[in-house]
């Protein structure tokens, strides 16, 4: 995991000039998000998981690599997968050690700081992209997680 956010901190740093940078950090992105899954069925083979229960946390992860942008709440992916909210949260946080929603906006975070890092992206751009109503509301979501606003964020060389 350290090997991958070193590699994507790197591409990210515009004093270093890669050709397909943009590319690769999604490569290494992908790699990262498959390894957080791998280590996530390695805890759930640890405790005792339900058959029923490991497959609503698989469910959940590939319904939120496909939907994160569109989809924020955790009630969309307890709808799709026909759960309660509330049966999802106590189910992914058994296996991930962290809310459905903590989740969703770990994996915003991370796509709006590549994003952000992106030279031609602007913050209201970064929160068109990622589907937030508006930059405030982006601007916000944003500070809460980093207590750091994302202008400043672009700004500085580090990932």
């Amino acid at each position: 995991l350290a090997f991958f956010i070193d590699e994507l901190g790197y591409l990210n740093d515009f004093k270093n000039s890669a050709y397909y940078s943009n590319e690769m950090s999604w490569h290494y992105f992908s790699l990262l998000m498959y390894d957080i899954e791998n280590y996530s069925k390695h805890l759930r083979q640890q405790t005792n998981f339900s058959p029923r229960e490991e497959e609503i946390t698989s469910a959940f992860f590939a319904l939120v690599r496909e939907y994160f942008i569109e989809h924020h709440d955790v009630q969309f992916y307890a709808d799709r997968l026909f759960v309660s909210r509330k049966y999802l949260t106590k189910v992914v946080k058994k296996a991930m050690l962290r809310t459905p929603k903590e989740i969703i906006n770990q994996i915003l975070l991370i796509e709006a700081k590549i994003l952000l890092k992106n030279s031609s992206n602007n913050v209201n751009q970064v929160a068109c992209l990622l589907n937030f109503s508006d930059q405030t509301v982006f601007s916000k979501f944003f500070k809460k997680q980093t207590n750091r606003n994302p202008s400043d964020y672009k700004m500085d060389d580090l990932f």
